[in-house]
């Protein structure tokens, strides 16, 4: 793991960490980080205060993003088990499973705290909605192919999903009272599969480049010179 100065971009840090690192959470305060080891199944605990490795949670192989779920509860989707684990954070162990039946590959994360609503993007075209409190799914949902996120925007209350391999932007509506949710897509490019979100005005920003034909079961080479940020404001 690597920790950056922003304005710079100088590395102010290098963490070791356990093994095929795939994503990491930050807390709200800044003082604390998780990183999901994918390889060997663990979540390192960071001080960033310290800059240091204080513990490792051990769950399961295959570990993708994450979601802070309160101060002592970690949600990771699992995307070789299809299913999401929990990590109780003030004890250090493995807090039990929830199954996301229908859901193969699970890979982006995010959490509506008021609704007590986890979303994972799933590869099969599917987005899985769980509910926190009973740790239960609630239901699945229809979105574009190849996501690698998912966004919460709390102001306008829904998810978003960036699907590369379909070029769209899903978005989940949970309406103000908590309604059947509403699911729109809109064309975004090929290759925006992860992105940030701007809470105050909703846009978002995605990440990707011009791609060249691939080769049939690989992906497309990318062509030199082609990065750029995609910037979407969807419902505007």
């Amino acid at each position: 793991m690597r920790i950056l100065d922003l304005a710079s971009g100088e590395e102010l840090a290098r963490i070791a960490v356990g093994a095929n690192p795939d994503a990491s959470v930050v807390t709200a305060d800044g003082s604390r980080a998780f990183t999901m080891n994918a390889g060997d199944g663990t979540v390192s605990l960071i001080d960033l205060k310290t800059d240091a490795e204080t513990g490792r949670i051990a769950l399961k192989p295959g570990l993708e993003f994450a979601a802070l779920i309160s101060p002592t509860e970690l949600a990771v989707n699992n995307e070789d088990e299809s299913e999401i684990e929990l990590a109780n954070l003030a004890i250090g162990k493995a807090d039990g499973t929830i199954a996301l039946t229908g859901c193969t590959g699970p890979t982006g994360l995010a959490y509506a705290p008021e609704r007590h609503l986890a979303i994972s993007a799933c590869a099969n075209g599917k987005a899985a909605l769980v509910d926190m409190k009973s740790r239960k799914l609630v239901r699945l949902v229809d979105i574009g192919t190849g996501p690698d996120t998912a966004l919460w925007d709390p102001k306008r209350q829904r998810f978003i999903i960036p699907c590369g391999r379909s070029g769209t932007l899903s978005v989940i509506d949970l309406g103000k009272r908590g309604n059947e949710p509403g699911v729109s897509q809109s064309p975004s490019e090929m290759g925006a599969r992860t992105g940030a979100i701007d809470p105050a005005t909703g846009r978002i920003f995605l990440p990707t480049a011009r791609f060249g034909p691939g080769e049939p079961g690989k992906r497309p080479p990318l062509v030199p010179g082609t990065f750029h940020v995609l910037v979407m404001a969807p419902g505007a």
